[in-house]
């Protein structure tokens, strides 16, 4: 699959929830993830309605077939690159993404230093990782158990794929708009997501304001990065981060 084609699917904008614009639909052959996240939506879910959250494998979801033109988020709902995975689930699932050359796959971990087990991904794979920001001790605050994420940039940045993305959601606290942008931008990514929590988990202080969020966005832009939008408004956060209590905000 191509630039173009790959670009052209990832600007439109085909449902209005909270998940990415582009994605018209899901699947979770794999699912579950042990890196426990405070703000994951899929953990929390999983735990109202009591539904098991440790990594699994269902076959019978191998066999779906997929549409041309489409994007299909893989495994929403866990991190098929973690650590814990193994490595025959992940060879299954890239077998389907390979079947299906004319559609496109959203790939996203908080793990992409494994995508370099499985190279040369498929062409119609996009590689992404979740990059909140790039200061290592605030993402730790979120993510104690994920690789940190300069370790997340270097390794996608060190990955030889022709479509890489990164989700910047729920976006924390960063060290400046253009050294953010800039660090982004040295990965070779073609679009990135960026977008505030969206239920209210995230401590105040550690996030953005408004006006530095735009500051990104327009940064990112300039650098001819596609820019997918989600949530630019600040929600007030329901709590502080408890690491945070009483620190002062810098």
């Amino acid at each position: 699959m191509d630039r173009a084609t790959v670009l052209a699917l990832l600007s439109r904008r085909v449902r209005g929830d909270r998940m990415f614009p582009f994605v018209e639909g899901t699947w979770n052959p794999v699912t579950g993830c042990l890196f426990l996240c405070e703000y994951c939506w899929a953990r929390r879910m999983a735990r109202r309605f009591g539904m098991d959250f440790s990594p699994r494998l269902h076959p019978e979801r191998l066999r779906r077939r997929f549409g041309p033109g489409t994007v299909v988020f893989v495994c929403d709902f866990g991190d098929l690159f973690g650590p814990w995975i193994p490595r025959e689930w992940i060879e299954a699932v890239l077998s389907v993404v390979r079947g299906h050359p004319r559609t496109l796959f959203l790939l996203l971990t908080k793990n992409p230093g494994r995508y370099h087990e499985f190279a040369p991904l498929p062409s119609n794979a996009l590689a992404g990782a979740t990059i909140e920001t790039d200061l290592d001790d605030v993402g730790k605050r979120y993510s104690p158990r994920a690789p940190p994420v300069s370790q997340r940039l270097e390794a996608l940045a060190r990955l030889d794929h022709p479509h890489k993305f990164v989700s910047i959601e729920p976006v924390l606290r960063f060290s400046d708009p253009e050294r953010f942008a800039e660090r982004i931008a040295g990965i070779g990514v073609l679009a990135a997501a960026v977008g505030y929590d969206n239920h209210g988990l995230v401590a105040e202080e550690d996030q953005p304001s408004e006006e530095q969020l735009r500051a990104l966005i327009e940064a990112l832009e300039r650098k001819g990065i596609l820019v997918v939008p989600k949530t630019v408004r600040r929600r007030r956060a329901k709590r502080s981060h408890p690491s945070c209590r009483g620190a002062r905000h810098r």
